[in-house]
């Protein structure tokens, strides 16, 4: 059996003293771990640091720096071990963060879930609003933890509280679709709110769409529509979808087919199969200023026939994109069939 054995250094904080721990101590940013590390190998230690002191001479070092050398130093002695960075700010998660990352061993054994939640809880305990996210995540996924969603909402909800946009938008989530927490739509919308004005794109869409319903806020289609356009100018698709179909339907903006296809094109490229429909449907009737294009609306209602659609919507498309086919001549269609294929081989994701 593994047995796990974490060192958190820590340096003093000068200034701003928020999230400090003893004696005015925070996490300098990283935590050393290891599945073979020795208690006495942490007398090591202590030998690194002075060799990395005398080695930047008196200038000095960061605690970074000495972090890096007794990394360095525990790998060259064969030790399997690594490091999760905690990140000064603690107001931001890395969304790209994989848990598993929290142990693995310097030869690339598989990941500990177990080991990783164990290490999460050790430091979330602390405080630290990295570890709280991690935490709450790997109850969500059910991963090392049984899942969990009220446990999810607990430690999201400490690390939303530090201001975490990914927390905080995720605990949104949870109200939004009472999930571990009672369905309440008025802090859905307060997460959502607190994430999307971090910049957060997910939270940014889910608070347009509260506006858009009228759920825990007032229905408010221009309030959607900035929202939703906040997220979609940060490439989320469905937002982008979401912001076209507003246009076509003048919801809160100006009715702008025009608009509605630059939208709805960007959201249908990322394999939205709603907005590709809604795009071949453009192209079928040709109004309000799109050319009427049934090689167009083939080819998008085809995509979007092999993507995520309800089934009478799905039923529906093939309809439509069978009746744009018969206006197509035989080598016009094959073109567009060849298109097709085309389109999913570059894509190679699934369909939305």
């Amino acid at each position: 059996m593994f047995q796990k054995l974490s060192t958190i250094i820590s340096e003093p904080k000068i200034g701003n003293t928020v999230g400090a721990g003893a004696a005015g101590l925070r996490l300098c940013g990283k935590v050393i771990y290891s599945p073979t590390l020795r208690k006495s190998d942490r007398l090591q230690f202590h030998d690194v640091i002075a060799k990395t002191l005398d080695a930047f001479g008196e200038e000095g070092c960061t605690l970074e720096d000495t972090l890096e050398q007794i990394f360095v130093d525990l790998k060259r002695r064969g030790i399997a071990v690594a490091t999760m960075n905690l990140a000064a700010d603690q107001g931001k998660a890395d969304a790209e963060f994989n848990p598993g990352e929290l142990y693995i061993n310097g030869e690339g054994v598989p990941q500990d879930y177990a080991q990783a939640a164990a290490c999460a809880r050790e430091v979330a305990e602390q405080g630290y609003a990295k570890a709280q996210f991690v935490l709450g995540d790997l109850y969500h996924h059910g991963q090392g933890v049984p899942r969990d969603d009220t446990q999810a909402a607990f430690w999201w909800r400490k690390a939303a509280e530090q201001g975490v946009a990914l927390a905080q938008y995720l605990l949104g989530r949870l109200y939004d679709n009472g999930r571990g927490v009672p369905q309440d739509y008025t802090q859905a919308e307060f997460w959502y709110r607190k994430a999307a004005e971090q910049g957060n794109a997910d939270a940014q869409y889910g608070l347009g769409r509260l506006y858009y319903e009228g759920r825990g806020v007032p229905q408010d289609y221009a309030q959607a529509a900035a929202w939703h356009r906040k997220a979609a100018e940060q490439g989320d698709g469905v937002a982008q979808g979401s912001l076209g179909l507003m246009y076509v339907e003048g919801q809160g903006v100006p009715q702008d087919c025009t608009q509605a296809v630059t939208w709805l094109r960007k959201a249908a490229e990322q394999g939205i199969a709603p907005a590709q429909n809604s795009l071949g449907g453009l192209y079928y009737y040709g109004v309000r200023g799109v050319p009427q294009d049934y090689a167009e609306a083939y080819f998008w209602l085809d995509v979007a026939v092999a993507g995520k659609l309800d089934a009478s919507l799905a039923e529906q498309s093939a309809k439509y994109r069978d009746e744009a086919a018969s206006h197509l001549t035989p080598a016009d269609l094959s073109r567009e069939q060849e298109r097709v294929r085309k389109w999913f081989e570059a894509h190679q994701a699934k369909p939305q």
